[in-house]
């Protein structure tokens, strides 16, 4: 006898998986609608912050990337801004020479360690309540920072998320990836909804200085330290927000070799870590949609 498989088989299971997704998506913002404005603080009532800009070779962006934040609708005395050169071999540190007087802006130079090393100089650099990473060729709307804060408002809540974007897309390959980030502003939304998201991206995301300090600072994660450190807040218990208002432009790889080396590390970097020492969040009722 023989068994007959017939090709719409193999496709139901794709479909199911299709379908249940998209109406996974559907369902949770017509729950909690990504637009819905948050109320603000008023400046009283706002926390210290202090954003950290890692540099390796950023001569070129970080002066740009420096003077947006120092544009951010917020009171000056609670925000600083801290540029750490991770011991670039370019002009870097004559960029970031212009921002040496600021009373707003530390500048750090230490030797080349990775990102994970310099944010963490930053980090204990700074007092802040909140402290902010944002990535120097990264470039932030005024009002970023005040509709990402009220992701705190909930005290269970130690990390939070921006809205990406590519910052003036100019090859087809740099508007396909734009397009994917939009449509991850919305993913990112829904997965924050259920408390289910696994990467806190380096573009303007924050968090509670005491929490990370807690749990030991950045590690290296396998050159994907915002994944690691989302991860282990995860399995730690705690909660990661998304504020799908709080605008942030980032470049963009303009190559196909560029955009082919980025992904390989972010898949091989979420693939070693959440299959090593993060491997006990898989299919864990306690981490929910995460598990």
């Amino acid at each position: 006898m023989t068994l007959y498989m017939s090709p719409e088989m193999f496709a139901y299971p794709f479909l199911f998986i299709a379908i249940f997704f998209e109406s996974f998506v559907l369902i949770t913002l017509l729950s909690k609608p990504a637009r819905a404005a948050r109320a603000r603080m008023p400046d009283a009532m706002t926390p210290s912050v202090a954003v950290i800009v890692p540099c390796w070779n950023e001569a070129a962006t970080v002066g740009a990337t420096c003077d947006s934040l120092l544009a951010l609708e917020y009171p000056k005395e609670k925000l600083e801004i801290i540029l750490v050169d991770d011991g670039s071999t370019d002009a870097t540190q004559q960029s970031m020479a212009r921002f040496a007087n600021h009373p707003q802006v530390r500048i750090i130079t230490k030797g080349n360690g990775g990102k994970y090393t310099a944010l963490n100089a930053g980090i204990a650099a700074t007092r802040a309540e909140l402290i902010g990473c944002l990535d120097a060729d990264s470039f932030v709307e005024p009002d970023a920072l005040r509709e990402i804060l009220p992701c705190f408002n909930n005290p269970e809540i130690v990390a939070a998320t921006s809205a990406m974007s590519i910052h003036k897309p100019k090859s087809i390959l740099q508007h396909m990836q734009n397009a994917e980030y939009t449509f991850g502003i919305t993913l990112r939304h829904a997965f924050a909804s259920v408390n289910g998201l696994y990467v806190i991206p380096g573009p303007f995301s924050f968090y509670r200085r005491e929490i990370v300090e807690k749990l030991g600072g950045f590690r290296y994660g396998h050159q994907t330290e915002d994944m690691e450190m989302a991860l282990r807040i995860q399995h730690a218990g705690y909660g990661i927000e998304n504020s799908p208002r709080a605008r942030v432009y980032t470049g963009a790889p303009a190559t196909l070799a560029k955009l082919v080396k980025q992904r390989t590390r972010w898949i091989t970097g979420f693939l070693r870590n959440i299959l090593g020492e993060y491997r006990g969040l898989l299919f864990s009722r306690r981490h929910g949609v995460l598990g």
